[in-house]
């Protein structure tokens, strides 16, 4: 008969992963009452631990949490798109108000040139804002990013 009893880390493989345990081991531990007394002690932790109340809050975490994280400020950006729009507003009723004036107040340009530039000015207003449009939206990506 042997005198050598298996160690704790085997007792615990037979206890809780039976089919990762080496035969010598389970022909031990059923031939030793030492060992199988031990093992009747793990298999009685496990059940005790495994009754155990699981632990819970009186109060709701996330939200204490949520409550101290301070919150990011709320920076005021330009809304570039309705001031394009007032501006382009504003163009077109001088537009239509030269049109209806019979002599240009200008003096320099002919009214043929003012619409040819007038149009190629909305052009670029439109192209600047929606330009701005653009990187405001990529700011607030990367902002949600980081």
């Amino acid at each position: 008969m042997k005198t050598l009893h298996v160690t704790d880390e085997q007792i615990q493989t037979y206890v809780f992963d039976l089919k990762h345990c080496d035969n010598p081991v389970i022909e031990h531990i059923n031939s030793c009452t030492h060992c199988k007394g031990l093992v009747r002690e793990y298999q009685y932790i496990s059940n005790a631990v495994q009754a155990l109340p699981q632990p819970g809050l009186d109060f709701n975490l996330a939200q204490s949490v949520l409550e101290k994280v301070p919150q990011p400020k709320q920076k005021h950006t330009p809304e570039y798109t309705r001031i394009g729009a007032w501006i382009i507003l504003g163009l077109g009723v001088l537009a239509i108000g030269l049109n209806l004036v019979d002599s240009s107040p200008m003096g320099f340009m002919e009214r043929e040139d003012f619409y040819v530039y007038f149009i190629g000015l909305v052009g670029l207003l439109i192209a600047v804002l929606w330009s701005l449009d653009l990187l405001k939206s990529f700011r607030k990506r990367m902002t949600a990013i980081n």
